[in-house]
């Protein structure tokens, strides 16, 4: 009897949880797929390839050659290499791992190009979904207090935001790194958090959330080095022990990312003394003594805050004044709004969330700047999170939540709205014209 009784009480529970949640996934199917479909109904399948076939060909140069024959590493470029064509091992791109592309492999060895195109159509249509449920879950733990009908709106908000964002987008056209390294970041941080809410519940299987920030490092080294040096610098600081704690432990396996790619890169060096493609640290970081014409000091790297397409130009690209203008002023104002946002955000808990989700990410600035000054359509991915946490944190700093009141939650969903259709439309014009 009490075992039904506790059944019938678990499932009143579950349902009283999806008469809760029903109206707001049904909300985010339909603005999904208002956008997804119309993306799809003007060519998005056709221009997987827009930005080039490195994705492509290093699947397919692990096909002809193997895997392991360089080490895992892979070839850039646009151009389908035989499996008789001589390669050189100068000829092999040594800066990412190959992690990110691993899952593109099966679709490509069992169905060919056309498996290969649909499964990266499918891939980053879920990709899209995913991280803006992440900023969607982060947004609503930071930004709310209790499970209310204004957390959902601020879920909503960050999702619609993210999954129409120019940067996230643009994965459908073109893979790095970045784009799977700054998931498994938010994912980690989500994971992170929950540890702190529901200490009882992680506490015995710990080594989950060591593997997703091991794996975030071993993906992206680069954003590995970067957690590594926000958590060292975090321990430093005066926070409560259980916060200290958790994030001590998570330099191991940050670090043991950063040592795996190390390691596999300098075998294969050794193994191939002619060395591997790819420029130098000073390099990406501009401390050389040259200057180029696409670099003009370190501040140009902020170039993508206001054009994210490679190839072209703000005025050469045909797209309305205005429209640029709209989509600019999104990126900058949320920069400004997130600035404000972390200035006044109080608890350590939101602080450090903050901080790795997205504060962290601005590190790229100072210690890559010529990367991003040269190819800055493909670092912006890493400013996302600024932008939309800086939109939704604005709401609650500017217009908090009251009440009774319904003025701060419509004006929410109206500019999660308005920035939806701005950043839809401006895809679309843009890159599927």
């Amino acid at each position: 009897m009490m075992r039904r009784q506790a059944l019938f009480a678990f499932m009143d529970g579950k349902a009283e949880e999806v008469l809760r949640r029903g109206p707001l996934i049904g909300m985010l199917l339909l603005i999904t797929w208002l956008g997804f479909s119309r993306m799809m109904a003007e060519g998005l399948g056709d221009a997987i390839y827009k930005f080039g076939h490195e994705t492509l060909r290093a699947v397919q140069a692990w096909e002809n050659y193997g895997f392991f024959a360089w080490g895992g590493f892979f070839p850039l470029g646009n151009t389908y290499m035989p499996a008789g064509q001589s390669l050189q091992s100068t000829d092999i791109y040594q800066s990412y791992p190959p992690l990110y592309l691993l899952v593109y492999w099966p679709s490509y060895h069992f169905f060919g190009e056309p498996g290969f195109r649909a499964f990266k159509l499918v891939w980053s249509l879920s990709y899209g979904v995913g991280l803006g449920i992440l900023l969607g879950t982060i947004a609503s733990s930071c930004f709310t207090k209790a499970a209310t009908g204004y957390k959902q709106l601020v879920f909503a908000s960050a999702y619609v935001m993210t999954i129409s964002n120019q940067a996230v987008l643009r994965y459908f056209m073109i893979d790095e790194p970045d784009y799977l390294g700054l998931f498994l970041l938010l994912l980690a941080v989500v994971l992170l958090r929950n540890r702190w809410t529901y200490p009882n519940a992680l506490s015995r299987r710990p080594w989950r959330l060591w593997m997703v920030w091991f794996f975030t490092s071993w993906t992206y080294p680069i954003l590995g080095a970067l957690n590594f040096l926000s958590l060292f610098a975090l321990q430093r600081l005066r926070l409560t022990q259980p916060i200290l704690s958790s994030l001590r432990r998570l330099l191991f396996p940050l670090s043991t990312g950063i040592a795996l790619y190390w390691v596999q890169r300098l075998l294969v060096n050794v193994i191939f003394p002619a060395g591997l493609k790819g420029s130098s640290l000073y390099e990406r970081m501009g401390l050389i003594s040259k200057d180029t014409d696409s670099h003009r000091g370190v501040l140009d790297a902020l170039r993508f805050l206001f054009w994210q397409m490679s190839g072209t130009s703000a005025l050469k690209s045909g797209v309305a004044l205005f429209q640029v203008i709209e989509h600019n002023a999104i990126w900058v104002l949320g920069v400004l709004l997130f600035a404000f946002v972390f200035a006044y955000s109080r608890g350590e808990q939101r602080q450090v969330v903050l901080i790795l989700a997205a504060a962290q990410l601005w590190l790229l600035i100072p210690l890559l700047h010529q990367s991003l000054a040269h190819h800055d359509w493909i670092y912006a991915i890493h400013f996302v999170p600024t932008v939309v946490l800086g939109w939704v944190g604005a709401m609650e700093l500017f217009l908090p939540q009251r009440p009774g009141e319904i003025f701060a939650p419509w004006m929410m969903g109206f500019v999660a709205t308005l920035i939806w259709a701005i950043q839809i439309r401006f895809f679309l014009v843009a890159y599927l014209t």
